[in-house]
């Protein structure tokens, strides 16, 4: 890791401390008080997003009732939840197939996961 993406992600964690982390337990996210079973998931999309020095691969995922989360590959349960998503098999294809997909198309085009029940796209980046 280079001297700039290791002062990225520092800086990053210190401006989300004041945020509840998310933490994957079991086919649960957790998010402070809430718990979000990844089995009610409704939609997921990931795509790249600017995160001050560098890009991030980011995923949003939409729940019953409106609730969304959006969670990066600098968050500390990022590889728990690829894991549990692959596990469940919640997504239209397994991690290690988006991921190349996603990191190919360099972030320009954002990949629908996950649509919702109806069909539509759950979110419009």
């Amino acid at each position: 890791m280079s001297l700039v993406d290791w002062i990225n992600r520092a800086f990053v964690s210190w401006l989300r401390r004041r945020e509840p982390q998310a933490a994957v337990a079991g086919d649960i996210l957790v998010i402070g008080d809430r718990r979000l079973p990844l089995t009610d998931l409704t939609g997921a999309i990931a795509y790249e997003t600017d995160v001050h020095a560098g890009l991030a691969l980011t995923l949003m995922l939409s729940f019953p009732g409106g609730k969304s989360v959006t969670v990066t590959e600098l968050d500390p349960c990022w590889r728990d939840l690829i894991d549990a998503l692959d596990r469940l098999g919640l997504t239209r294809a397994p991690s290690r197939d988006w991921l190349v997909e996603l990191v190919a198309a360099g972030g320009r085009q954002p990949i629908v996961l996950r649509s919702g029940s109806d069909g539509a796209l759950t979110y419009k980046l």
